[in-house]
């Protein structure tokens, strides 16, 4: 595919992609970037490769975090290993991210993986924009591990087949950022529990339908060991139906308030 290395640089330059960017049937990674510097990518397809994209900007250390930027409208579909891996120590902010059956051959790969909770600075945030879809692969849909806010619009994670649809987390040291979801969320038919939140900070969340998990619960939404109460929000409609195991289990020392909630025929398998 294609390899962009220029951490050779002293002075932390930028990686950055424009137009439109195709990395299809290679057998290695479809793109592979490493960095100092600030990660600027836009309208990626990158499908059918060993893995689909690797970024890691993590060289530029902990005292200075990079960014991680994906804009346009970008699909890393059906690569052999993992779909889309991001290492930084910045912020990252993704638009449009469609990884769908990620990991099938090779029996092992996420779709989208971030984790960016490293910085020794200012906690940085992840945030996801636009309708972002990770069904079908392997190992977890979407996972996400931060000290920083992590949000979220219109995310999909359907029918994972051996792990959970989403793993968000931002529940790591003296963190007490919170974990947003906006829009319309789906997290159906994953292999282990759809939905799994861990956070110390406020948790809110929108139409959320965590419905006929195979082996565990619909969703896990934890943020009891936070150091103060905060709380837990569940707005609009919400849908936790089918599962194996509970339709949905929340758990905190906040104020916990939900909205048109339906948990049936869970436990029943």
């Amino acid at each position: 595919g294609t390899y962009l290395d220029n951490t050779a640089s002293t002075a932390f330059k930028a990686v950055t992609l424009t137009g439109v960017n195709q990395f299809i049937s290679n057998n290695s990674r479809g793109l592979h970037i490493l960095s100092d510097g600030i990660v600027t990518l836009n309208n990626i397809n990158a499908n059918l490769n060993d893995d689909g994209i690797y970024i890691n900007n993590t060289t530029s250390t902990p005292a200075k975090p990079m960014a991680v930027n994906i804009g346009g409208t970008n699909f890393i579909n059906s690569n052999k290993g993992n779909g889309f891996v991001i290492q930084t120590h910045g912020v990252v902010t993704l638009n449009n991210i469609t990884a769908n059956f990620n990991g099938i051959v090779n029996t092992g790969g996420y779709g989208l993986n971030i984790d960016n909770m490293t910085s020794t600075t200012t906690p940085a945030n992840v945030t996801l924009n636009g309708v972002n879809t990770f069904n079908g692969n392997y190992g977890i849909g979407v996972s996400i591990y931060s000290l920083g806010a992590i949000k979220a619009n219109s995310l999909t994670a359907k029918d994972s087949l051996n792990d959970n649809g989403a793993q968000l987390q931002n529940n790591f040291g003296s963190s007490t950022a919170g974990i947003t979801l906006t829009g319309t969320n789906t997290f159906t038919g994953n292999s282990n529990t759809n939905l799994s939140i861990y956070s110390f900070g406020i948790i809110t969340l929108n139409n959320i339908n965590a419905s006929n998990s195979d082996n565990n619960l619909g969703a896990l939404i934890d943020n009891s060991l936070a150091a103060t109460p905060k709380a837990i929000t569940l707005t609009g409609t919400n849908s936790f139906s089918g599962n194996w195991f509970s339709g949905l289990n929340l758990s905190s020392k906040g104020a916990i308030t939900v909205n048109n909630v339906t948990a049936s025929n869970n436990g029943v398998s």
